[in-house]
């Protein structure tokens, strides 16, 4: 899974996503996971490269066939609210 933006600020680089997938057999999800979905959050200057304007986050997904997938960025609780 690829996240791109362009242009790319320093703010970008320490946002939070948000990764859920669900698996197509519910087998398959890991046996830590929590909630019916495998949870694969991640700190995107973990996983990304800048250069050129543009910031780049990979993900690898599992093997196992995936029936949905929710992804976004995680909003503070301040910023949503307008305080």
């Amino acid at each position: 899974m690829y996240y791109v933006k362009e242009p790319c600020a320093l703010t970008d680089v320490e946002a939070k996503v948000f990764l859920h997938l669900v698996p197509a057999d519910e087998k398959d999800l890991p046996s830590s996971a929590q909630y019916y979905f495998h949870n694969l959050d991640f700190n995107v200057k973990a996983h990304a490269a800048n250069g050129g304007g543009k910031c780049i986050a990979v993900r690898q997904l599992p093997a196992y066939p995936i029936k949905r997938i929710r992804t976004g960025q995680y909003v503070p609780a301040r910023a949503a609210s307008g305080r």
